[in-house]
């Protein structure tokens, strides 16, 4: 008896043959980016007489009955000798592991894999643009995330770069970064005139990358798209700042 798993990928119409081992030696982890296809495949070598699917404790299938809700979990072959389901559209919610079961006679027959989803990062909010007049305080974020985790950095104007955490810039006590939770801050206290401008947030990993910008600019300025701000800028502050997700997720 022995299993095999295949990804599908949908958007290039294409499958692809990861693994095939002797039933009970699947390798641990079967990884799939978000959104693709995977198909599970058991391929029975031996008469058995109850098979089943199962992720986590939740039984997806007992031979051809379905006890899964998800539309996306489908059984693609029951035949006496291949027992495999198809997963559609995979979501990081269908990380996990999975058991393929099989009574083969009056013996019990059983294999793990360990499904991994894995996401381009990406960014999913940040600060919209502000307008505040010197003196006063403001906070930006952005969050991003993605699998494997993203690496997250802050730029503003061409100059030099800096790599900090929970330090000032440029020995400047009125700019710091934090993290907090899955967030990435900006911490402005007493703005000046240095501080107006673009700040970008790129977000990237092995799989893909994301950037979105925002403005912080005095009552009055231009907002022109794209373009920098042509009142209060300076070109001496800038902020290239380097968190790992892994920062990001820890308080």
């Amino acid at each position: 008896m022995s299993c095999l798993v295949f990804l599908f990928n949908r958007r290039h119409g294409l499958a692809k043959d990861v693994f095939g081992a002797e039933f009970g030696h699947l390798p641990d982890n079967i990884t799939v980016l978000e959104g693709e296809s995977v198909t599970l495949r058991c391929r029975i070598d031996e008469e058995v007489t109850h098979k089943a699917w199962l992720n986590r404790s939740n039984i997806l299938f007992t031979g051809t009955d379905k006890w899964s809700l998800d539309k996306r979990v489908t059984l693609v072959n029951t035949s006496n000798r291949e027992f495999s389901i198809l997963i559609d559209k995979v979501q990081v919610a269908d990380e996990g592991p999975y058991t393929c079961t099989f009574q083969a006679n009056n013996k019990p027959r059983i294999t793990h894999v360990y499904l991994i989803v894995q996401v381009p990062a990406r960014i999913v909010n940040i600060s919209k643009s502000v307008s505040l007049n010197e003196g006063e305080s403001v906070t930006l974020y952005c969050l991003a995330v993605g699998r494997p985790e993203p690496t997250v950095t802050w730029r503003n104007q061409k100059c030099k770069i800096f790599i900090l955490v929970f330090l000032p810039v440029e020995n400047d006590n009125t700019l710091r970064i934090k993290n907090e939770k899955t967030r990435s801050l900006l911490l402005f206290t007493n703005v000046t005139e240095k501080h107006f401008g673009n700040y970008t947030c790129f977000a990237s990993n092995r799989l893909g990358s994301s950037n979105a910008s925002m403005l912080l600019f005095r009552p009055g300025a231009l907002q022109g798209r794209g373009a920098a701000l042509q009142a209060g800028m300076s070109a001496s502050l800038c902020v290239w700042v380097s968190l790992s997700a892994l920062l990001l997720v820890k308080v």
